[in-house]
């Protein structure tokens, strides 16, 4: 049979290109991360770009200020994507931020398809026209083979029901803030490496990020390429290299 290969010789090399989602609390350093990954592109749709102000980083911004405006976001969006995905263009990687925000773009539109406002309270079938539309984007992403692809989302605490009326119930787990139970397990499947970020500062001594790649206590996370790793890195200079370097064991 042909085209019979063999991966016993097979490693990770910075060359490999990467499908990440990093997802973590604002301010933690997500935006900033991946904008250090290889001669990034930003689709934005956040209006937090401050963080990387003089940055070399290409982008366009899609950010919206009502659910009308979000709508016709999308459409343009879309269209950029696909002339992006066939664009021989000079970028290496393609950043998405955020999920969370297009989340809301995708219900937007959704609805008008459906043929209701976009402001109106989504149906059933809008969720479901929603879902298949974040497959069929997911799929899209994927299939850009000859480049990096970062995926950022804000995060989600779920939470115990409290034992008193008006009290808080305690974290129970941290996952990325999207609509649909369905489509955030299969992130993971989906997207290959999940981290998350936190930033945490040190009187006197910068900021301290932690990014961890491994499932921990309530933490959703994983990793294909820092697998064999304890579980977290820690750093107050994270970036791309870093990561790799811990990917490739030269660290």
């Amino acid at each position: 049979m042909e085209g019979i290969q063999n991966l016993k010789d097979k490693v990770l090399s910075v060359d490999d290109h990467l499908r990440v989602i990093i997802y973590g609390p604002a301010g933690g350093g997500k935006t900033t991360l991946a904008a250090t990954f290889p001669k990034p592109f930003l689709f934005n749709f956040d209006k937090k770009l401050k963080s990387i102000y003089g940055m070399d980083v290409g982008y366009k911004d899609y950010s919206y200020d009502s659910p009308k405006d979000a709508a016709k976001s999308w459409k343009t969006f879309w269209k950029d994507f696909r002339e992006m995905k066939r664009d021989d263009n000079e970028y290496e990687t393609y950043v998405f931020d955020s999920l969370t925000s297009m989340d809301a773009m995708i219900l937007c539109h959704c609805s008008v398809l459906a043929g209701n406002m976009a402001d109106s309270k989504p149906d059933i079938g809008v969720y479901r026209e929603q879902s298949d539309l974040y497959r069929h984007l997911f799929m899209e992403m994927n299939s850009i083979g000859h480049k990096n692809v970062v995926l950022i989302a804000h995060q989600e605490e779920v939470r115990d029901k409290p034992d008193d009326i008006g009290g808080i119930g305690g974290i129970r787990e941290v996952t990325p803030l999207i609509t649909g139970k369905k489509i955030r397990p299969k992130l993971p499947a989906m997207f290959e490496d999940v981290w998350y970020l936190t930033r945490e500062m040190k009187a006197g001594a910068g900021d301290e990020l932690t990014l961890w790649f491994k499932p921990h206590k309530r933490i959703n996370a994983s990793s294909v390429i820092l697998r064999g790793k304890e579980g977290k890195i820690v750093s107050g200079d994270l970036s791309y290299n870093t990561i790799m370097k811990h990917a490739i064991k030269e660290i």
